[in-house]
């Protein structure tokens, strides 16, 4: 089988984030997870001046939304549960919870011991209105996904990224 030296650039690939996806409290380690979005929009406005073309682009309040999606199965309902219920385990007939529910998603890419990324999101708003829970008429897995809009925690910031790039500490 090929093989080819890792050049140190090379991008970072899902497989390298095995057991190393996790949410919530505990945290929880996803192992069903099968993707994940990290999306920043600075929203910035053109200004066009005279010009048909923009002469500065002018920025304002952006966001940031995370996203891990999974299958439902034993490990993914609790998180499910909590976010809608605000108990893990629910009595019958709860109310569903009117309260905000966040929760922490963090991921770890390793490619070797001196090479890896981490992306920390230490509270995620939960859109409740993104778990639908519709089986299929074929069968099949069903999906869901955890996220939404980032928010600061406490005193920390709403996106920490670590690298560990493998380069040498010797800078002058």
């Amino acid at each position: 089988m090929p093989t080819a030296t890792d050049a140190g650039t090379d991008p970072f690939i899902w497989s390298e984030v095995v057991g190393e996806v996790k949410i919530g409290v505990g945290p929880t380690v996803l192992a069903e997870a099968d993707g994940e979005t990290l999306e920043v929009d600075r929203h910035l406005d053109d200004h066009l001046g005279d010009n048909p073309a923009p002469v500065a682009f002018v920025p304002s309040v952006g966001e940031m939304t995370r996203s891990v999606s999974a299958i439902i199965s034993n490990n993914t309902l609790p998180e499910i549960k909590q976010a809608l219920w605000n108990s893990a385990t629910p009595a019958d007939g709860t109310e569903l919870s009117s309260s905000i529910r966040h929760l922490s998603i963090n991921t770890k890419y390793t490619r070797d011991p001196n090479r890896s990324i981490e992306i920390q999101t230490p509270k995620v708003i939960v859109d409740l209105g993104d778990f639908d829970f519709s089986p299929s008429p074929d069968g099949g897995k069903l999906s869901v996904s955890f996220g939404g809009r980032c928010r600061p925690s406490g005193g920390s910031s709403m996106l920490t990224v670590i690298a560990k790039t493998g380069d040498t500490a010797a800078y002058v």
